[in-house]
């Protein structure tokens, strides 16, 4: 088995993928191959792989290949996990949103932030995508990449690949709400559904009984203890007005409400911070060095990638390669899974993942009220998908004249607003600049 990441230097992604993949018996004598632009990061990256694997006793053999069409070459699953432009590109594009009053606690999946980011991701999609028909036809792509709902969309729409979005959001949400309630994870089940970021527990029952109403309960008890740490606060008010649970917590689902995020509002009021890129690098500079005092020996592997992170590629590679089938929250084309949302849409959902493709389970509806607002980013992943393929300005004016985070702006600063940031991302979007 060969299996390629696409963002093969991530100093993010790598280190949990690693655990991921020596946990997988399907694993032990494949093939992994890394690709990207930054041919020493891999190659440090490739180290740290072979020390992990050495002392997991857990052997396989690991491949740097900057070169995409003969990464590719016989693949069985691809992953992407790239940022086109990487954080330099980013920062900038958020630095600029910032000065506009624009708060964008994440900035990676709606609000102008997120469309800048599908503009720059979705053509590379597309051209890994044609790439991967003509190479590895047969293979899985697995994306990581946000804004997922975008990337995944236009992926399924333009190409004839098994493709499918993949966040933690939702696996890491679930595990902190159970822990809230003092139970297992496996002791409950849920239905889940929505787009991401913003996918919304519609049931969450053990042993038959309906928990969601105890755990609002228990979110009361950690804010009104203090508990620093607690990044539900719009969160549970949603729940109590319409009934059903956003997941990714507020840092994430606050982007999808036109009445929080006022143009110049204080984020600290709801515990957050405006997205700091500049930041984030320093963080990744940090995972580096963590990464090399590991190398070194001079720290545990548990410094650097915690046991209890996952991706579940171990799972979803068995479930793909033994044709064991599996169960887990994806992003794909709704048609019809989530019954009150366009069916062209993308959206995260229960799938049955096997060896030869996916089938979405009938997830129903989703409360009125939260209809509408899912419904709004529904229509704006098809404006942000047309606007990247065809470079068409006006497709990105109907997207964010939609956008809640840009209802407090007028059609002059909407207009402004595409033209400088298109500009300050010029070298990325040839399609608009042509």
């Amino acid at each position: 088995m060969k299996t390629v990441i696409v963002g093969g230097a991530s100093i993010s992604w790598i280190p949990i993928f690693t655990q991921d993949f020596c946990k997988c018996e399907e694993m032990r004598g494949a093939t992994l191959v890394l690709h990207d632009i930054n041919v020493p990061q891999m190659e440090f990256l490739k180290v740290f792989i072979e020390k992990v694997m050495e002392e997991k006793q857990h052997y396989f053999t690991v491949e740097i290949e900057p070169e995409l069409d003969r990464a590719l070459e016989g693949a069985d699953i691809v992953i992407c996990n790239v940022l086109v432009g990487g954080q330099q590109a980013w920062v900038k594009e958020i630095e600029y949103l910032r000065d506009m009053g624009i708060a964008h606690p994440k900035g990676m999946s709606v609000g102008p932030g997120g469309m800048m980011m599908g503009l720059k991701q979705i053509p590379y999609m597309l051209s890994l995508c044609e790439k991967m028909e003509r190479i590895c036809p047969n293979a899985w792509l697995l994306n990581y990449s946000n804004p997922m709902q975008c990337i995944t969309l236009a992926a399924q729409r333009y190409s004839k690949l098994k493709v499918i979005g993949l966040c933690h959001g939702v696996m890491h949400s679930l595990e902190k709400y159970c822990e809230y309630l003092g139970v297992k994870r496996s002791d409950v089940t849920v239905k889940v559904g929505g787009v991401n970021h913003f996918e919304l527990i519609l049931e969450m029952k053990k042993d038959g009984k309906d928990m969601l109403p105890a755990l609002a309960e228990a979110m009361d008890r950690h804010q009104n203890d203090g508990d620093p740490e607690f990044e539900d606060l719009t969160t549970r008010e949603m729940y109590r007005i319409y009934g059903a649970l956003p997941t990714n917590h507020d840092i994430h689902s606050i982007e999808f409400y036109p009445h929080f995020l006022k143009r110049w509002c204080d984020l600290k009021k709801y515990r957050l911070e405006q997205n700091d890129v500049n930041k984030r690098i320093e963080d990744q500079n940090a995972r580096r060095e963590k990464v090399q005092r590991y190398i070194d020996g001079k720290c545990p592997l548990t410094d650097v990638v915690k046991v209890r992170h996952t991706e579940m590629l171990d799972k979803i590679i068995h479930a793909i390669v033994a044709n064991d089938p599996m169960v887990l929250v994806a992003n794909v084309t709704n048609n019809g899974s989530i019954s009150n949302l366009p069916p062209d849409a993308c959206v995260g959902v229960n799938v049955v993942l096997e060896q030869d493709g996916y089938t979405p389970c009938n997830t129903g509806a989703v409360p009125a009220g939260l209809d509408a607002l899912q419904y709004t980013q529904c229509v704006i992943q098809n404006f942000i998908v047309n606007a990247a393929v065809t470079g068409d300005r006006h497709e990105l004016m109907k997207a964010m004249t939609l956008d809640p985070m840009c209802y407090d702006l007028s059609y002059e600063e909407r207009k402004k607003m595409i033209d400088d940031l298109l500009e300050i991302s010029k070298e990325y979007l040839p399609a608009f600049f042509k």
